[in-house]
């Protein structure tokens, strides 16, 4: 699956809105691709369809990469509560033999500075969203099998050096 590298400017905000400006444009142009290739016949066999949805894919997520970050900058107050860009510890199931550390962000993937991350989209992001420490909540797995989920710690307006370093 192809994937848009666009790097967000650190210090303009005024480019972070103009980069979004531009990519929802984009977004708007191969939507409308996606919809002419799809009824141009069979999708199994229809090449230009399949990558008008990966590119439209990619351009999602940098939007959705964009607004969070946007909307983590603006609500850079520690309240108590997991938000995106939170680092979160939990524990599963009461296990204390199964401890994660994860961010809470789009960006889906493990890095090499040891956190994971989370999407505030899945189950889990959605069930730690707006949690504070030692509360537990119940979510379900994509099985249907149901797991509990607590919070031990969060640390939230991560340091911008550990979020660009992600990148």
């Amino acid at each position: 699956m192809s994937t848009i590298d666009v790097q967000l400017p650190e210090d303009d905000p005024s480019l972070v809105g103009g980069e979004l400006s531009d990519l929802c444009a984009r977004r708007a142009h191969i939507a409308a691709d996606v919809i002419r290739y799809r009824t141009a016949g069979d999708l199994d066999n229809n090449d230009p369809y399949h990558q008008a949805r990966e590119a439209l894919s990619g351009l999602d997520r940098r939007i959705l990469e964009i607004r969070e970050r946007a909307a983590a900058e603006q609500a850079n107050i520690d309240d108590g509560t997991v938000r995106p860009f939170s680092q979160v510890t939990v524990m599963f199931n009461h296990d204390v033999d199964d401890i994660d550390t994860l961010v809470l962000t789009a960006a889906a993937t493990n890095t090499g500075d040891g956190f994971a991350t989370c999407s505030p989209l899945s189950p889990l992001g959605s069930a730690l969203l707006g949690c504070r420490v030692a509360d537990e909540k119940a979510y379900l797995l994509p099985n249907g099998t149901q797991c509990v989920v607590t919070v031990l710690s969060i640390a939230t307006g991560l340091d911008r050096r550990l979020l660009h370093r992600r990148m």
